[in-house]
């Protein structure tokens, strides 16, 4: 599916986001208040999205975006464009809850073989301390 939409898989970049404190939140105020973090991150992301970008939700507060951008500073930018929103806040509940997100960058290599948890697992690895 990637090649079909994007062409040779080294031109796709591949920008990771993962919901800040999603357990503690859900842990202490309950699923509901987690849910409306995932809900506020999705919409975000979508917003960033072109013609030549797909997000998706892949996990429970994980999210990827598929974009032809392969130039590191480009696919940044777009990351960052996400991340100007760490800290905002949504009322829900009564509660104003902040919303933040960390998250990585790679670029899509499928001649190494193109197993998700591999590609997880360096995605991770990228975002660390982001």
């Amino acid at each position: 599916q990637v090649e079909s939409a994007y062409g040779a898989t080294e031109k796709v970049a591949v920008i990771y986001w993962d919901v800040n404190n999603l357990k503690k939140i859900n842990d202490s105020m309950g699923h509901e208040y987690g849910d409306q973090l995932i809900l506020t991150a999705g919409k975000s992301i979508k917003a960033i999205t072109t013609k030549s970008s797909t997000a998706y939700r892949v996990g429970g507060d994980e999210f990827v975006l598929l974009t032809n951008r392969t130039d590191l500073a480009e696919a940044e930018a777009i990351r960052n464009r996400v991340f100007s929103h760490n800290e905002e806040t949504v009322t829900f509940g009564g509660e104003e809850l902040p919303v933040s997100l960390h998250g990585g960058i790679m670029k899509l290599n499928t001649a190494r073989g193109l197993r998700y948890s591999k590609l997880f697992t360096e995605l991770v690895e990228a975002g660390r301390g982001n």
